[in-house]
């Protein structure tokens, strides 16, 4: 189990909790203390002042500034406690959209670029060189068990049934809530969002524990152990639920059938990925999706008995089997309320701002706020509020909160402010956008295959072929580095045969060239036309080689025993033709046949 970002890691972990700090915090207003979400609002205090007196709550990796690794000691001094990335939110699925901060100073800052910060890119390295088929990434804290996707407008995957099943099923064990990522509030750039719509591997968040970012060891103890109605279970039996779809054939794909011993099989297959339309700005305009390479590669080594069942990930990535439409935003907005206000939203009374979508400017919701805080949120949601219809989120660290909600369905929608910890007054403005006329692109959905090439040890490529295969599917592929040979890879054979007089020939053997498209064994054998074998009374070949190694154009002569010598001087005007058998290393066999033309 890596830790990705080991060295904010232990910055954060082993920071101070400064009490004195704590106490000087822990006079806010009471109506707004015993509205907070957590129990303890001494341990609320400290969450909200960590950004400005330490460094216990800091959720991002070292880095000072973009494109520039830190120097030593850098990484803990006071200035750097509002710099760095987060790493669960730079992977490259959905990168750019909402729920990630553009902004370097906030701890939700996406960086510069998909898969800009080492510790991402290596995550990206090893599940994209491994069949990756159940991926838990383990995070404090929520008590929630939580999986794709991460941003409402991107709708249920193609997955869902069984994502929902597993993910419901390793709840029961920890008591934790089974639910989507967006259900917590939107994000982007999640390590599951990436590893399943690139990989098909099904991916989850855990976020551990009720109320901290570092619990005390006992707790941890205590969440891994179980405890109450779920002592015995927790957190082990979750992951031991996982383990067991993960074994589960009908949970990913299989190939199977067999292939010389020790050969090595490799599946694999290159592809373009888009990220969210990008938000630009802290007003929620967006520009054009960025694009980047995704390059999946795994093999396996046939054992000794030549069998192999390889289980893999489906060929299909989800991000492609369904449509995908983009259009650019007009430039004025179609509607737009400004919803600053000078006192701040009540604590536990959400502030609502209703508005409509018409169906000719059904492109782009975009919601703004600013203050000084210290926590608000907003929450968008159609029809009416409740949980099952929040459609868009922005539930950020401080109280600048940005909303950019992509085609939108026609009808009402409501607004949420809502107070998490703020005591300040803000400004903000929610407008409503038609597409850019002329502007419209839609990508159908479609299928994919891997490429399976069958290689030496040492990376030779003996054969490839495509293979699709689907989730819950097993798929024989017979002898599959055999059937793997098409036209372009196959074992291709030629004999020519030199031309020479009958008796030379007798004497010195027939001469010919054979040629091997790639290394084979091959044997000739020398055959007369059947008038002449029934004349002179010969039954099957009249001249063969023993097996001959060859890699490209060989040179043989075929010898004739004296017996047969012999005979064949009575043999003017028979035809003569050489037939030679050929097979390659995987098994291919191959005949060719030439002519003999002998005076």
């Amino acid at each position: 189990m890596p830790i990705v970002n080991p060295d904010g890691f232990n910055l954060s972990r082993e920071a101070p909790v400064n009490l004195g700090n704590a106490a000087a915090m822990i006079d806010l207003p009471p109506e707004i203390d015993e509205q907070l979400p957590l129990p303890d609002p001494t341990y609320m205090a400290v969450l909200i002042a960590d950004p400005y007196v330490g460094f216990a709550y800091k959720r991002r990796n070292c880095r000072t500034a973009d494109g520039r690794l830190p120097a030593e000691g850098e990484c803990a001094s006071r200035g750097s406690r509002n710099l760095g990335v987060d790493p669960n939110r730079n992977y490259g699925g959905f990168w750019g959209g909402p729920g990630a901060s553009l902004d370097p100073t906030v701890d939700t800052y996406r960086g510069e670029e998909p898969f800009s910060e080492p510790e991402v890119d290596n995550g990206r390295k090893l599940m994209s060189a491994h069949q990756v088929v159940t991926m838990i990434t383990n995070h404090t804290f929520s008590n929630l068990i939580l999986r794709p996707p991460g941003i409402r407008n991107e709708g249920s995957t193609p997955d869902e049934p069984i994502y929902k099943a597993l993910g419901d099923k390793m709840a029961s064990n920890n008591g934790y809530s089974s639910q989507y990522g967006y259900q917590l509030y939107d994000t982007t750039g999640t390590t599951e969002d990436w590893s399943y719509q690139a990989t098909g591997g099904l991916g989850f968040t855990f976020e551990i524990g009720p109320d901290e970012f570092h619990p005390p060891f006992e707790e941890v103890v205590s969440e891994y152990e179980g405890a109450g109605e779920y002592q015995g279970k927790g957190n082990r039996e979750a992951y031991f639920v996982a383990q067991e779809h993960t074994a589960d054939a009908a949970n990913h794909s299989v190939l199977e059938g067999t292939a010389p011993a020790g050969t090595v099989l490799r599946l694999h297959k290159e592809f373009i990925s888009q990220t969210s339309p990008i938000i630009k700005s802290a007003s929620g305009e967006t520009e054009r999706p960025v694009e980047f390479k995704d390059v999946l590669d795994t093999t396996l080594e046939v054992g000794d008995d030549g069998k192999f069942r390889w289980h893999v990930n489906p060929s299909t990535r989800p991000y492609v089997r369904k449509d995908r439409k983009f259009s650019g935003v007009a430039e004025q907005p179609a509607f737009e309320e400004d919803f600053s206000s000078s006192v701040p939203v009540a604590p536990g009374v959400p502030r609502h701002i209703e508005f409509e979508v018409k169906p000719d400017a059904a492109r782009q919701v975009r919601a703004q706020m600013s203050g000084a805080g210290p926590d608000y949120d907003m929450y968008l949601y159609y029809g009416e509020v409740n949980a099952n219809n929040q459609v868009a989120s922005s539930a950020g660290p401080d109280a600048n909160e940005t909303i950019s909600y992509g085609f939108p369905a026609p009808g009402k929608y409501i607004l949420e402010i809502e107070n998490y910890s703020a005591i300040s007054p803000y400004d903000g403005k929610v407008q409503v956008f038609g597409d850019q006329p002329g502007t419209e692109e839609v990508t159908k959905a479609t299928t994919e295959a891997w490429t399976l090439t069958c290689e030496r040890p040492d990376g030779t490529v003996l054969a490839e072929r495509k293979v699709e295969v689907e989730r819950g599917q097993v798929k024989a592929l017979g002898a599959a580095c055999k059937r793997a040979m098409g036209t372009a890879d196959a074992l291709k054979l030629r004999v020519r045969v030199k031309r020479a007089r009958l008796a030379d020939s007798l004497k010195r053997g027939l001469a010919a060239t054979v040629v091997c498209s790639r290394a084979c064994r091959f044997t000739a054998q020398v055959r007369v036309d059947k008038r002449t074998a029934k004349r002179l009374r010969i039954r099957g070949p009249v001249a063969r080689t023993r097996a001959i190694k060859s890699s490209g154009r060989k040179a043989i002569r075929v010898r004739f025993s004296r017996g047969m010598a012999r005979k064949l001087k009575r043999a003017r005007g028979a035809r003569f033709s050489v037939v030679v058998t050929g097979r390659d290393e995987l098994g291919n066999v191959r005949r060719a046949r030439g002519a003999a033309r002998l005076r």
